[in-house]
């Protein structure tokens, strides 16, 4: 923990993200280090020497304690954000999520990931959400993924991955 980003790319420290399975899963329970800031996830096709930072798409929409909604998209960003809100980091508050990559090595189609969770935002009030995104640069197959804090660490936490057999 206390890490600036978690990357999860093939090849590397025993990660497979390649053909092998159709679907990779993500849970993800942390705490950012910085209040007042976003959870971001970025695609890499070539196994994390370097990251996607342009032409990513996605859109979510929350609901928070008190019955309001949240919506946080962008049609042209540097990343996908992962939280209709900004972030809280007080101690009892966290962000827990399950994110699924779908067909990372299809080099014919743009990848998409969705994804659902719950968590604090910066004035304490929990937020259930769901959403999706991509990057539509490429049709490469992508072989790695970071996440990272939009500004200061990933405090503490856990990022698993898991692969989903094919049938």
């Amino acid at each position: 923990s206390d890490s600036s980003s978690i990357d999860f790319n093939n090849g590397s420290s025993g990660v497979t993200l390649d053909n092998t399975f159709n679907r990779y899963l993500f849970y993800i329970d942390i705490q950012l280090a910085t209040d007042n800031t976003q959870l971001q996830f970025l695609y890499s096709d070539d196994a994390g020497s370097s990251y996607l930072s342009s032409n990513y798409s996605y859109a979510m929409i929350g609901y928070l304690d008190g019955g309001s909604t949240s919506t946080r998209n962008n049609g042209n960003d540097g990343q996908i954000e992962l939280f209709p809100e900004t972030i809280g980091q007080a101690t009892d508050e966290t962000f827990a999520l399950t994110l699924s990559l779908s067909q990372p090595a299809l080099t014919d189609t743009h990848k998409t990931c969705f994804w659902n969770g719950a968590g604090f935002q910066t004035s304490a009030a929990i937020i259930g959400y769901t959403g999706g995104g991509t990057n539509y640069s490429t049709v490469n197959a992508i072989t790695g993924v970071r996440f990272k804090a939009a500004s200061g660490n990933i405090e503490r936490g856990t990022i698993s991955m898991f692969g989903v057999a094919k049938s």
